[in-house]
C-alpha cells in the first residue's frame, strides 16, 4: 500500500533535475489511482493494475509538457506524428520487436510522451509557428516504474532515436 511519496526510500542526487522531480510526483499519483482501483476490487486483465513506467516530455521551444505512462499493447503506425514515426521505422516495423532488444518499437513510455507532446504541441497557438517540434529540442525525463517509484534505464531503441540519459 502506498502511504506517502516520502515512505519511499529513494536515493536521489540533491540537485534532481525538475523534470525528472515531476516524473516521480506523476509516478506517485498513477501509483495512488492504482492502489484505489486495487482496493475497490475493479476487474483487471492484470495481475498489477500498474503500468510498467511512466515518463514526462518537455518541448523546449514552447515548454509544453506531456505525461505518459507505458502502453499495454502494441501500437499501431498510424497513431505516431511524422517526426518521430520516421525515427521509429528505422528501428524496424512498429509495433514488432527490435533488432537491438526484446522490447517492441513504439512501445516504451518515452516514444509515447514524446508523440503525445508533438501532438499537444501542434495544437497549441504558439507552436503553429512551427509545424513540428525538432526532437533534439525535445527534453525527457527518467522512466519511474509507480509501484516501486525506482529509476529505469532507457532501452537501447529509445537510447538510439532519443541518446542516453543525462541525469
Amino acid at each position: 500500500m502506498v502511504k506517502s511519496l516520502y515512505s519511499f526510500k529513494i536515493s536521489l542526487p540533491l540537485e534532481i533535475h525538475k523534470l525528472n522531480w515531476h516524473a516521480i510526483q506523476y509516478a506517485f499519483f498513477i501509483a495512488l489511482e492504482c492502489e484505489k482501483i486495487w482496493r475497490l476490487g475493479l476487474k483487471s486483465k492484470r495481475k498489477y493494475p500498474y503500468p510498467p513506467c511512466v515518463n514526462i516530455a518537455q518541448c523546449l521551444d514552447c515548454g509544453n509538457m506531456a505525461y505518459c505512462k507505458t502502453l499495454l499493447s502494441n501500437p499501431f503506425p498510424s497513431r505516431f506524428h511524422y517526426p518521430l514515426k520516421s525515427q521509429l521505422q528505422s528501428l524496424g516495423k512498429i509495433g514488432s520487436n527490435s533488432s537491438l532488444c526484446n522490447n517492441v518499437i513504439g512501445k516504451c513510455s518515452e516514444p509515447n510522451a514524446v508523440n503525445k507532446l508533438i501532438g499537444y504541441c501542434n495544437s497549441t497557438t504558439f507552436s503553429r509557428l512551427h509545424s513540428y517540434p525538432n526532437l533534439n529540442n525535445i527534453q525527457l525525463s527518467a522512466s519511474y516504474r509507480p509501484r516501486t517509484l525506482e529509476w529505469i534505464e532507457r532501452c537501447p531503441n529509445c537510447s538510439k532515436i532519443f541518446g542516453n540519459e543525462t541525469y
